[in-house]
């Protein structure tokens, strides 16, 4: 089994894989045009989230159904779901907080992978065992409304990810406060990163030791 993880900026991904023999697929924070980026001509997939109400990160009107005939999935709230073999934790943090954000876990063929958003808490030790073990870490780079580089390392260490991909970082076009990439890299102490255009894995590229890979912007 393997799945493939396009970057598209901000904090939208998709990720592709095949469960019996059928193509899925789920997109995560799909954006509006507000945040400086083109906004995607062909999103398609059987699930979209949202983790935060807010236009760079609720705007699934733009993500089409893979199945053409039935509506895309759309999941914008803490809970547990399974479509068409995909399984989407979503967990929100049980304290205060000034904007809620949404944890997702996805279980797709095999792999689990988590989409921490904008965090700006730290979670709690009852939120790390519903994260739970993770294959493939989505993490931002510090922003205004994220918390610290010190905390995110902190926040990785206790997942204790496999694979680590950043993203909601700085690049050309957008117009949102954001930090670039290297910041987060040195404070993690990486200094030899991979970078790819698409992030193709299959179960025997992981390894004991956690690595970084920055996927290029589609």
């Amino acid at each position: 089994m393997s799945i493939s993880i396009t970057w598209h900026g901000v904090s939208c991904f998709k990720i592709k894989s095949k469960i019996r023999g059928e193509e899925v697929g789920v997109v995560t924070d799909p954006y509006d045009s507000s945040c400086g980026l083109r906004v995607p001509k062909i999103l398609k997939a059987d699930i979209v989230t949202s983790s935060q109400n807010h236009p760079h990160h609720n705007n699934v009107g733009i993500v089409e159904s893979l199945r053409g005939d039935k509506d895309i999935f759309i999941i914008k709230n803490p809970g547990e779901y399974e479509v068409g073999g995909i399984f989407v934790y979503g967990i929100t943090h049980s304290g205060e907080v000034k904007e809620p954000v949404i944890i997702y876990r996805f279980e797709i063929s095999g792999f689990s992978i988590a989409h921490i958003g904008n965090l700006n808490f730290e979670p709690t030790a009852q939120e790390l065992e519903a994260i739970g073990d993770v294959d493939i870490l989505f993490v931002p780079v510090d922003g205004p409304d994220t918390i610290d580089f010190k905390k995110i390392n902190s926040v990785i260490s206790a997942i204790d990810p496999q694979i680590v991909v950043p993203m909601n970082y700085k690049i050309p076009k957008l117009t949102t406060k954001a930090e670039p990439v290297e910041k987060l890299l040195k404070e993690l102490g990486v200094k030899d990163v991979e970078s790819v255009k698409k992030l193709k894995l299959a179960r025997k590229d992981f390894g004991e030791e956690m690595k970084v890979i920055v996927i290029e912007k589609d």
